[in-house]
């Protein structure tokens, strides 16, 4: 594998660490050496396989040699430039000392940091307000269990919620879940509510991306996902107005 930091002076090389290699032959549990410990304001020890160095125009690189997987090189840079904004993905993580806990957490990161923060939550009740939401159907990646906590947090946002469904998955399987299921649940779900006037596609770790410009274009309603909203959001925070189209009229109106 490889692992470099570009442009000196804006960007610092990034350290890489590796376990300790294994042995084939393992010893016998009597044998067994006993764990390494580091006390836990010690730098972590720096892995002697790494070449590391400086090229004349200031680029940092470090280098190590990995055999698995055979013929690849994987390449990893680490910009030093600061934000300007950061958004907090991740609603339950946000609401989990109430609704409540997402103003806390804007407003004290905001000062402590001295940059604009926002999160998932926040970036799409501000989307709800700025289209005009009403009616609203959901469409989510969990199962029926989750029903009741996903039509809180749009009801929270002043909307009312004509229907709801889910794939019928948990989080960690999230990655599995086909790239045309958000599109085609969607199309289901708005036929059986024509008066919805908005459909939410809740959390960033499924795909929803694809489903946004055909549902506007078939149903013509508005479309919310908690990827697109973030993205919206951080960059209006950050001064970019640019209108961004393919992606809803969120990006490409407001």
């Amino acid at each position: 594998a490889l692992a470099a930091g570009l442009l000196g002076g804006t960007i610092a090389a990034t350290s890489l660490l590796s376990l300790p290699a294994i042995s084939q032959a393992q010893p016998a549990p009597s044998q067994a050496a006993a764990p390494r410990t580091f006390a836990a304001n010690a730098p972590l020890p720096f892995d002697s396989a790494v070449r590391t160095g400086q090229l004349p125009n200031g680029v940092t690189y470090m280098i190590r040699r990995n055999d698995q997987p055979a013929k690849r090189a994987a390449l990893r840079l680490a910009v030093k430039a600061g934000v300007d904004v950061i958004v907090f993905g991740g609603v339950p993580v946000i609401f989990s000392r109430g609704e409540q806990n997402n103003e806390t957490i804007v407003t004290g990161l905001e000062s402590a940091l001295g940059v604009r923060v926002s999160t998932t939550a926040a970036a799409q009740e501000k989307a709800a307000k700025m289209l005009g939401c009403k009616k609203v159907v959901i469409v989510h990646a969990y199962d029926s269990s989750q029903h009741a906590r996903q039509q809180s947090y749009v009801e929270a946002r002043g909307c009312e919620v004509l229907g709801i469904t889910g794939w019928g998955t948990v989080l960690p399987k999230f990655g599995s879940v086909p790239r045309d299921a958000a599109l085609e649940m969607g199309r289901t779900l708005l036929k059986k509510h024509p008066d919805a006037d908005t459909i939410f596609l809740p959390s960033m770790q499924w795909p929803t991306i694809e489903a946004i410009a055909p549902l506007e274009q078939e149903f013509g309603v508005n479309v919310i996902t908690a990827t697109q909203a973030a993205i919206w959001d951080g960059l209006r925070l950050a001064g970019v107005t640019d209108r961004i189209e393919g992606y809803g009229r969120l990006l490409s109106e407001f």
